[in-house]
């Protein structure tokens, strides 16, 4: 048998006949939504199926697919690992790829790329698995170590704040939010950026403060020297109380923090326009009369959704600019120290806060849900853990700590 021109073994055509529909595009759509949620749990029974699908991709010599193919081959074990399993689920897929084209052919490079970093997070000789917590509906990724490494995803979003090192699951990430420039916050940024270059994904759009706008720009101009190559990505500074559209109804808003180098944080705000009130109850014929003399029926109604500090001492919390990083469903602040042993002075004297700081406030916090982050490397779990169940009651319940790492 030969397909698409390559002659095949004859368990190869057995299994192409067997193959299922490639998807349509409305189906590589939804692929796109699910692919950073759903489960892969079905296990590979053949590695040796595996292994021809993969010998017909390679000899299809599409050049857009070249590259990732062959860090596949680098990457996994054929032997029937769920990566096997990943790859299987995206040559099934391919026939799609080389007639298309525009979104169509877009979206199959973007649901290949985004299955082959998921499966990179999943591997199945990793010591420890990640695990989202699931906060308010939200998926929630990332890691958060004092001193080492922080990396908050909202997946749905499309959004993660600071890339300390660039895990791999951040790189199907599109928009980046930093906070400030030590390096366990900003380290994985060129890697972020080259990554997606690799993987032929949409540039990135990165938004920094104003203050370290220029200098960031410098240190893509040195890579970029250094590696020859485009490093393509949309760069914005952002000051205190500055917004940007992320899309339509998102939009992001910079709020000061207080930390030892220029530093803030970040507020994401859902856009939607409501009905006016006077409005409400006409009939579809008369909002649309309406609407056509000129009417204004819509207000826009800007809701706080998710509020991350990045490092800073707990000065932001009574500062009266701030009112709505208190108020948003979610809040992620960092907490560095969370027992006794270390004091709260010594915690300001470095620009973090303390857990005591923080229960302190406890009745100033109107957020749903509160996640704690950038624990100091020298607790333990166990230590982060004990300190978390111990929250008086304003606190309790809503209280979330991030010990992916430790």
């Amino acid at each position: 048998m030969v397909f698409k021109g390559v002659p095949l073994s004859a368990s190869s055509a057995e299994s192409i006949s067997r193959r299922p529909q490639p998807p349509s595009s409305g189906e590589l759509d939804s692929a796109s939504r699910e692919v950073g949620t759903r489960s892969r749990s079905f296990d590979c029974k053949s590695g040796v199926f595996v292994s021809e699908c993969f010998e017909w991709m390679l000899s299809s010599r599409n050049s857009e697919l070249e590259n990732v193919l062959s860090l596949w081959r680098q990457e996994v074990d054929l032997a029937g690992t769920k990566l096997a399993v990943t790859i299987w689920g995206s040559w099934r897929s391919l026939e799609v790829v080389e007639p298309a084209e525009g979104g169509v052919r877009g979206r199959m490079r973007e649901v290949i790329m985004l299955l082959f970093m998921e499966a990179k997070s999943e591997q199945p000789n990793s010591s420890k698995k990640a695990k989202d917590l699931n906060i308010e509906g939200y998926p929630v990724g990332g890691l958060s170590i004092g001193g080492h490494e922080t990396c908050i995803m909202f997946p749905t979003l499309k959004v993660a704040f600071d890339i300390g090192r660039c895990p791999p699951r951040a790189v199907s990430q599109d928009f980046l939010l930093i906070s400030h420039a030590h390096m366990d916050h900003i380290g994985g940024l060129p890697m972020y950026v080259a990554t997606r270059g690799l993987y032929r994904m949409k540039p990135p759009t990165i938004i920094v403060p104003i203050s370290v706008k220029d200098d960031v720009e410098k240190l893509f101009e040195v890579h970029r020297k250094m590696d020859h190559s485009e490093l393509k990505h949309n760069l914005i500074g952002l000051d205190v109380g500055e917004e940007f559209y992320l899309r339509k109804d998102l939009k992001v808003k910079a709020f000061r923090t207080y930390h030892v180098i220029p530093s803030q944080g970040y507020i994401l705000y859902y856009v939607r326009q409501k009905l006016k009130p006077e409005y409400i109850g006409l009939s579809g014929n008369e909002i649309k009369n309406l609407k056509s003399s000129g009417v204004e029926i819509t207000y826009t109604l800007t809701e706080p959704e998710i509020a991350f500090t990045g490092d800073t001492m707990s000065d932001f919390i009574v500062d009266e600019n701030n009112t709505d990083v208190l108020r948003a469903r979610i809040l992620v602040i960092e907490c560095t120290f969370v027992n006794n042993s270390i004091t709260v002075e010594h915690a300001k004297d470095y620009g973090h806060t303390h857990l005591s700081e923080i229960i302190g406030y406890a009745e100033r916090f109107k957020n749903r849900a509160i996640l704690l982050i950038h624990f100091s490397a020298r607790y333990t779990v166990e230590e982060i853990e004990e300190a978390v169940t111990g929250l008086p009651p304003p606190l309790a319940g809503r209280t979330f700590a991030l010990t992916e790492g430790f």
